[in-house]
């Protein structure tokens, strides 16, 4: 059944993504139809995201009947027009004969019977029925290519997601389903933060947790399935604009279809190596060879280690290509940066190309803007790449087919972003760009190493630059421009952050624009340097499926879309929850507050509820740094017994249950310490079962305030806010 479910969710996404696309063709019938999969999935979220600055929407699925219906229709008869329907729909009286022409001089008519049938004319006048409408013409031409792209795509996508669906402590994941999860609460934007009620959520870049959430209540799922198959899909689209970059490049099917593999490889220069040289690595040292360098099971005598141990300065330097966060559990704004840069690649080759159209200029300017909603590290190279494009097609002399038309939707989008995008420019806790230290520089020989995918087809196209589209030679600028950028210029202390998403953005953008221009090329050269990087793929994918098949836990995670088997898996964490379940929208105390990657948290996102505090290192993100140590601190001190008044701490801040969690290792006295200080306010419920440790929640019951007052009228115990 588990799997049925996926098949069906699976299903059902698609058909809605797929019946857009027909509707975005039968509307711009000139457009490339590529962007009939995107430009409507994208309108609705901003759209609704606009609306919900002033109203909240709690729940889509009653719009999901009108949904399934419309798009099944516009897949069973593509080219139906509203004369059409509204033949066949009972929308006169007199419908099924045809429409009723009455001349002018017609006498007046009768007054209508009972059920409506006397709208006739009063006079026998023989009028002859109206034919049915002549459907009109619609093709699948320009639609079958990206079809196959995407429904494969996203097919192999959500597989990975439904194999190993959990959604885990130990990397951002947790964070990021806590994201997603405050715009399902039916608040009105910005949401509060679940982390840190009752303040808001609102420096920080969520779009793509947004439009999960819009996903979620459409289709009326948990938050962990809507979570994996957003997830999914957005690693989906990113093989689909990689596809479509390469056909505006290339105009050819098979280097098309290789650029979802291509992606979805994942793969960096020493992917290969590591994998014929090593025994069973870890794919994660491939983007990060400071891990592999730490490895205690790395093989001593690789010349790479050595190469690498003789850097004077070690910091991790990870380069993730658009393809690994597909297997990470995290749905992150990397993941989205890389849709939005390869996107940006696509426009600046259709801005490029000698024909003038609308949507390639809208989506030029759009596609910036979003990228600050969703990842802002993205903004500099789509900055660069769609600027670029709309440079070339300028100094072309190229104009939008309708220049009104691209005025009034660019209008239109940034009206409806603006609500959001204006607290991002206000964010108290920007980071600074500084210069950056001699030290911090990448290692030549690392460079080397990690990079020669892209430095290579660079190199390759240096000989036929002359004769290379316009497009792909302001890529071939943007991409070194980019590197140097990154190496001397530094956003925050520390290199983590910039090398992470910006030197990912960048390889994603050079892997896709010069694979593309090189694969097209007769050469043998050229030929051969697209099968080393086709065998570089093919055995990092090899090593990406051996270690995702080892992992997976076929009997209690696989086809468990909702990702909770962090708790489902564990007796005394599956009691918490559905003890937990029991509230909504409420506030809890779900264990002593760490720095990140602690379990507990997972406790209030899965059951619908918030936390007082969790991790500090993500709220200090969303700019809340000061006050996310201070509650960790109270937090931390009512569970070490340190409290001077823990019912008032309670009370006061509408604390709706307190969690005993299980790896707190909290100590019987102490909970029966609480029992007495919380009572009668808050009753206890054992969840410990057999397991070695406490675990309990402490349940705020006003039946049982009420009960104790009643017996003691004279009681002067402090009144509970209400949780």
């Amino acid at each position: 059944m588990l799997l049925l479910r996926a098949l069906l969710l699976w299903s059902l996404v698609s058909l809605h993504v797929v019946a857009g696309a027909v509707l975005f063709r039968r509307l711009f019938g000139r457009e490339s139809g590529w962007y009939g999969f995107l430009v409507p999935m994208l309108a609705v979220c901003i759209f609704l995201n606009f609306i919900e600055n002033f109203i909240p929407i709690r729940s889509l699925l009653w719009l999901l009947p009108f949904t399934t219906i419309g798009s099944i229709l516009l897949l069973v008869r593509p080219g139906l027009t509203w004369e059409e329907v509204r033949h066949f729909l009972p929308l006169t009286p007199a419908h099924a004969s045809g429409p009723v022409a009455v001349p002018a001089d017609e006498p007046p008519l009768d007054r209508p019977g009972l059920w409506g049938e006397g709208l006739r004319p009063a006079a026998s006048v023989p009028v002859k029925p109206a034919s049915p409408p002549a459907p009109s013409f619609f093709s699948w031409d320009g639609l079958r290519l990206p079809l196959v792209i995407f429904l494969a795509s996203f097919a192999f996508t959500i597989f990975i997601r439904s194999i190993e669906p959990d959604i885990l402590p130990s990397s951002d994941g947790l964070a990021d389903l806590n994201l997603m999860a405050n715009f399902t609460k039916g608040e009105t934007l910005p949401p509060t933060d679940g982390w840190m009620p009752p303040f808001k959520l609102q420096y920080y870049y969520t779009f793509h947790h947004y439009a999960a959430s819009v996903l979620t209540r459409l289709f009326g799922v948990d938050i962990g399935s809507g979570y994996n198959l957003s997830h999914a899909l957005l690693s989906a689209f990113t093989c689909f604009v990689a596809a479509a970059a390469a056909w505006r490049i290339t105009g050819r099917v098979w280097i098309t279809l290789l650029l979802p593999f291509i992606i979805e490889s994942a793969a960096t220069g020493s992917s290969a190596y590591l994998w014929l040289t090593e025994k069973d690595p870890s794919p994660w040292t491939m983007a990060d060879l400071s891990s592999g360098l730490l490895d205690p099971n790395k093989n001593p005598h690789n010349p790479i280690w050595n190469l690498l141990a003789t850097a004077p300065y070690r910091e991790s330097l990870r380069l993730q290509p658009p393809g690994y966060w597909t297997y990470r559990d995290e749905y992150h704004a990397n993941a989205a940066g890389h849709f939005l840069t390869i996107f940006a690649v696509w426009v600046l080759m259709e801005l490029a190309a000698n024909e003038r159209r609308n949507w390639p200029w809208i989506a030029a300017i759009m596609v910036p803007l979003i990228a600050i909603l969703t990842s802002t590290w993205a903004l500099p190279i789509t900055g660069l790449l769609c600027g670029g494009g709309l440079a070339i097609a300028l100094w072309a002399k190229r104009r939008p087919e309708n220049p009104i038309f691209v005025f009034m939707a660019v209008a239109v989008g940034l009206v409806c972003i603006w609500p959001t995008l204006q607290p991002i420019f206000s964010a108290p806790n920007s980071p600074p760009i500084i210069w950056n230290r001699i030290e911090w520089r990448t290692p030549l020989f690392e460079f080397l190493i990690q990079w020669w995918p892209v430095y290579a087809l660079w190199l390759g196209l240096l000989f036929v630059w002359h004769k290379l589209p316009a497009g792909v030679k302001w890529a071939h600028a943007v991409v070194p421009l980019m590197l140097v950028a990154i190496e001397f210029f530094n956003i925050e202390e520390g290199r983590y952050n910039t090398i992470e998403k910006m030197w990912g953005y960048t390889y994603g953008a050079g892997l896709v624009a010069f694979f593309s221009a090189v694969a097209m090329r007769p050469g043998i050269g050229y030929r051969l340097l697209t099968c080393v990087l086709l065998v570089s793929a093919v055995i990092s994918f090899r090593g990406w499926m051996h270690t995702t098949f080892r992992w997976i836990d076929w009997s209690n995670d696989a086809w468990h879309l909702e990702g909770d088997g962090i708790l489902r898996n564990n007796s005394q964490r599956a009691r918490l929850l559905q003890v937990l379940s029991q509230l909504h929208n409420a506030t809890l105390l779900t264990g002593k507050v760490e720095w990140a990657y602690n379990a507990s948290p997972a406790l209030a996102v899965f059951s619908g509820n918030r936390t007082y505090i969790a991790w500090t290192y993500s709220e200090e993100r969303y700019g809340h740094k000061g006050e996310n140590d201070y509650r960790a601190q109270q937090v931390n001190d009512f569970y070490a017994g340190k409290a001077p008044d823990p019912l008032g701490f309670l009370t006061s801040h509408s604390i709706a249950a307190v969690v005993i969690w299980p790896d707190d290792n909290i100590p019987d006295d102490f909970v029966v310490t609480l029992k007495g200080q919380l009572a009668p306010y808050y009753n206890y419920i054992d969840c410990r079962g057999d397991g070695p440790n406490n675990a309990g929640v402490f349940m705020y019951q006003p039946s049982l305030v009420e009960k104790s007052a009643a017996a003691s009228p004279a009681s002067t115990n402090p009144a509970p806010a209400n949780p």
